[in-house]
């Protein structure tokens, strides 16, 4: 596939997930570091609520990003069945981000079930916009156990629909790809 069809397949692919409910992250190499940022909107009708103290971190059965302020408090979701996606985000440690900007936003998936815990911020209503980021300083792709893939997780709405969580991480070099694209994505807006 030559550069041009590359960039466009990648363009229609993440528009394609903007379009519809739920959440996209993407994880880019930024020279010695690793930035984990996205956003999208979450439809929680089906889960139960309750409060929750979490940080920006990624684990083998989590990704969160974003500041949780400085209440260290936010919204937790839980729902007990339904939710599908893959055995694990990383086969590396739990890594906490060294720093996180915007909303805090995250799953944390029982790994082995169809159980998951998921976190938004406090007064998060479904349907409401997210974004956020976390920047692990010092950190490669290798350090926190990322392969290169697209890691999602779905799960039922209350309206018979469904939502998305995906994690995605670019082969070594694609990295400013997602950048470029994104940056110019949000000047359209």
């Amino acid at each position: 596939m030559n550069p041009q069809a590359s960039v466009a397949a990648l363009a229609a692919g993440v528009v394609s997930y903007a379009a519809s409910a739920g959440v996209v992250l993407t994880a880019v190499e930024v020279g010695p570091d690793v930035v984990i940022s996205g956003g999208g909107t979450l439809d929680f009708s089906a889960w139960v609520q309750y409060t929750n103290s979490d940080s920006a971190a990624i684990a083998p059965e989590a990704v969160i990003v974003g500041d949780q302020g400085p209440t260290f408090t936010n919204n937790g979701y839980q729902i007990s069945s339904g939710v599908s996606g893959p055995p694990a985000f990383t086969t590396g440690p739990v890594v906490f981000a060294d720093s996180a900007a915007g909303d805090i936003f995250g799953i944390l998936p029982q790994l082995g079930g169809s159980a998951a815990d998921a976190i938004a911020p406090n007064g998060y209503v479904s349907g409401d916009p997210l974004a956020g980021s976390a920047t692990f300083l010092s950190q490669s792709f290798a350090t926190l156990g990322l392969n290169p893939g697209t890691y999602t997780f779905t799960w039922p709405t209350a309206s018979g629909g469904s939502d998305f969580f995906s994690l995605v991480v670019p082969s070594p070099g694609a990295g400013a790809v997602f950048v470029v694209l994104g940056v110019t994505l949000r000047r359209r807006r």
